[in-house]
């Protein structure tokens, strides 16, 4: 009788993940005919096909049925369309039509110096065709456009009839025309390699590594005028309308450069490609040859202000670059079997968009044949944020002219698309991408300690030939973790791993179980491993400087409140004589809320507090101490010596206690910041008086604290103002988690905890409180 229904019980619950996963397949192809865009469209074809891949592995349903399904899906997944909307294309895309000059003929607008002339790209030159009646007064922003939109044509027929010519030249002929300019940038073999690139028809890589040096060359002019690097814009746009650059290089040519890299109206080349707008085919070479010209025609006017450049970024020597690396390689040299399934990968997963799959596979060739780091991540940047932002679109059902480059509205960067919410809601890239691929990319692109790797390489702040190829080797391997989350054959974790050769056994690994390095939770967790070794040096020091043993005692009046947090939160290093440290264990989520930070940023000044008093009193009583020793000290020194002596167990458990605060808060992710304002202010309080050495009135506001009732005994120095103020409620607080935690137990045992378990969701509840690992929760629940 139970093996029958152990059989009928696994037959209903087969079919209802059947008819389950039947019906999220149809609503994948539900989203997938909704939309227009066929980019966004290939995103739901490729979900829909993972989750015929899940039912294959399954047995879910006949294999003829899925097979045909899975022809289909798989032909839409690797639909596209251009990423420009057709303003930006038409502005964009070269006319076929345009004349081409012949290569041995040196174009009309070619000095004898083999420069640009750049009075033909005057202002007035590059807008003559324009009819003055078609100018708004009243309308900046139209007539702005329109003068953008005729200069990019002049642009166009010029990079048109030059292209051909400045190719024909050859490296050595390049070489010894041009050889007194290539001293414009960092390094004079930048040039020429860029040269070298663009001739064997990589100039979309040629572009991307010109483009940032240049942007930072521009920097450096207003830096040698300012002399503060604060005072220097950030921005390519500001940089090109910034007064001292207008000084130096006059209107003319500021407009030719806002023409072709600058703002949203014009080409606009350096953003459509560093947000990965565009593919190596789509972009047109031309404009290669146009701005490597322009860069040699305008060395003899950038060097004279160039007195005092910005040094470059040595990643060996950031601390933050290093913290990223993997401890171990997760690609190495990359064999050419491995590099083979790399390239089936790309083609399988949903991650990678079908026109960026040559950009990805180049920035892997790169990495494995030439060992040039800054090339890999110049190319694969790009395409990752624009594989992201397709995700952003399609999780968040916006508009898809997000998903677009527009020449009317700001682009959707890597700041909107990991913004923690989105339209007063919150961002929905986050549940499909995970917890640890999100932090991972927030230590990449977000998180300011982590100095935004990406940022400093596409804005030109890296030295190119110093960039650690273990950095390289932990960016691309994140990249293909994310590509492999989306693999539309990656069905079940374990079976999956052993198909992957080694590097991406690794990859795999380390995107699975990332463990975040500049999330503030992780801050606030090292900081506390931090203040527990501090505070078991000052345990040390008072068992040396105590008379009498007793401070090791909990005081009577601490007692009830220690007694009043869960067991599970008293760490061995405050409770055990063997002062053993339990690890912290904390999930860091993404999104976190504006509260959860604001509470995270409070918990963190707390533990400051804590380790900055225990320096105090340690560092003030040795040398008074040195003073007594020495038979220097007066009565009042021996007096506060004394003093301090009886009153460093008072300060051992006055830390203690509020470690323990800590601690319970952020475990229990509690976001509630009045409590943790009131410890902060007693503590700062404490802190500031401690400085002054003010140590009797210090105490009392310990006092004032931890007391029963406002105004008790022994707090004689603070006024009534003051211990209202500092009166910590404690009991009220401790009352306050109990019912938490009575009311956590009452949602565990009820329907609603296990209907989400068994439909694979995490509950919110389970999410908010005990920050632990959700297994591990759910493993204390059964337990209970």
């Amino acid at each position: 009788m139970l093996l029958l229904q152990t059989l009928v019980a696994s037959y209903f619950t087969l079919e209802q993940r059947h008819s389950g996963s039947y019906r999220e397949y149809h609503k994948m192809l539900e989203n997938a005919e909704r939309e227009t865009s066929l980019t966004l469209r290939g995103w739901w074809f490729g979900r829909a096909t993972h989750i015929l891949n899940c039912m294959k592995f399954r047995g879910d349903a006949s294999a003829a049925d899925i097979s045909r399904k899975l022809l289909h899906t798989r032909s839409k997944m690797k639909e596209w369309q251009t990423s420009m909307s057709s303003k930006v294309e038409k502005i964009f895309v070269p006319s076929i039509n345009t004349h081409r000059g012949h290569p041995h003929d040196k174009p009309s607008f070619i000095t004898d110096g083999w420069l640009l002339d750049l009075e033909e790209f005057s202002q007035k030159k590059l807008l003559e065709n324009i009819n003055p009646a078609s100018l708004s007064e009243d309308d900046v922003v139209s007539r702005e456009r329109t003068q953008f939109e005729a200069a990019s044509l002049k642009i166009q027929n010029a990079s048109h009839s030059l292209h051909d010519w400045f190719l024909h030249l050859g490296e050595e002929r390049f070489a010894d025309m041009y050889r007194g300019y290539f001293n414009l940038f960092p390094s004079e073999q930048i040039l020429p390699d860029m040269y070298k690139l663009h001739l064997e028809g990589r100039s979309y890589l040629c572009f991307t590594l010109g483009v940032t040096f240049f942007e930072k060359i521009l920097g450096d002019v207003i830096f040698s005028k300012v002399q503060k690097e604060d005072l220097v814009p950030t921005k390519l746009s500001e940089i090109l309308v910034h007064p001292h650059l207008m000084e130096v290089l006059g209107p003319d040519i500021i407009f030719l450069l806002r023409t072709f890299i600058g703002p949203l109206h014009g080409l606009n080349l350096r953003n459509v490609v560093w947000h990965g707008f565009v593919s190596p085919s789509e972009f047109p070479d031309i404009y290669t040859s146009f701005f490597m010209l322009k860069i040699l025609t305008l060395q003899p006017h950038l060097i004279p202000h160039l007195m005092s450049r910005r040094p470059s970024i040595d990643l060996f020597t950031l601390s933050s670059a290093h913290s990223l690396v993997s401890p171990n390689p997760l690609l190495g040299n990359l064999e050419t079997e491995e590099f083979d399934q790399i390239r089936r990968l790309l083609s399988t997963s949903s991650f990678p968009i079908p026109k960026m799959e040559t950009l990805w596979e180049s920035a892997f060739i790169e990495f494995k044949i030439r060992p040039t780091e800054v090339r890999a991540l110049n190319l694969i940047f790009p395409p990752l944020e624009h594989s992201l932002r397709r995700i952003f679109v399609a999780t968040n059902n916006c508009a898809t002219k997000l998903l677009t480059a527009e020449n009317d509205s700001l682009y959707t960067t890597l700041d909107i698309i990991l913004n923690q919410t989105f339209d007063d809601g919150p961002n929905r890239i986050f549940e499909c991408l995970g917890d640890s691929i999100s932090c991972a990319l927030y230590d990449l692109f977000i998180w300011k300690e982590g100095h935004r790797v990406r940022d400093l390489v596409s804005h030109g702040f890296v030295d190119p030939y110093k960039i650690p190829r273990e950095l390289a080797d932990t960016i691309l391997g994140i990249a293909l973790g994310i590509c492999m989350k989306f693999d539309t054959y990656n069905v079940d974790y374990q079976a999956y791993r052993k198909t992957l050769c080694p590097s991406l056994q690794r990859c795999l690994d380390f995107i699975e179980f990332y463990v975040p390095k500049y999330h503030p939770k992780m801050h606030l967790q090292n900081e506390i491993t931090e203040l527990y070794g501090k505070f078991q040096d000052y345990r040390k020091f008072c068992e040396k400087e105590c008379s009498s043993p007793d401070w090791k005692k909990v005081p009577d009046y601490l007692e009830p409140i220690f007694a009043g947090f869960s067991s599970k939160y008293r760490r061995n290093a405050v409770f055990s004589e063997n002062g053993k440290l339990e690890t912290l264990k904390v999930r860091c989520n993404l999104p976190c809320s504006a509260r959860e930070l604001i509470q995270i940023g409070i918990l963190r000044k707390l533990v400051s507090f804590c380790k900055e008093i225990l320096e105090e009193v340690e560092r003030n009583f040795n040398e008074i101490s040195q003073m007594v020793r020495d038979r220097t000290a007066w009565k009042r020194h021996r007096k506060t010596h004394a003093h301090i002596q009886a009153q460093l167990g008072v300060f051992y458990w006055m830390v203690a206690l509020h470690m323990t605060i800590v601690e319970d808060k952020f475990l229990n992710c509690d976001s509630d910041t009045s409590f943790s304002l009131k410890c902060y202010n007693v503590m700062g309080s404490i802190h500031s008086n401690s400085c002054r050495k003010e140590w009797s009135r210090a105490l009392n506001m310990h006092t004032a604290f931890v007391c029963d009732k406002v105004g008790a005994e022994g707090v004689t120095m603070l006024t009534k103002k003051e211990m209202i103020s500092f009166w910590g409620d404690l009991p009220s607080y401790l009352q306050s988690l109990k019912d938490a935690a009575a009311e956590m137990r009452r949602y565990e045992t009820s329907e609603a905890f296990w209907e989400h378990i068994e439909n694979g969701e995490i509950p919110d509840q389970t999410k908010s409180l005990g920050g632990q690992d959700v297994d591990e929760r759910l493993k204390d629940v059964e337990d209970e």
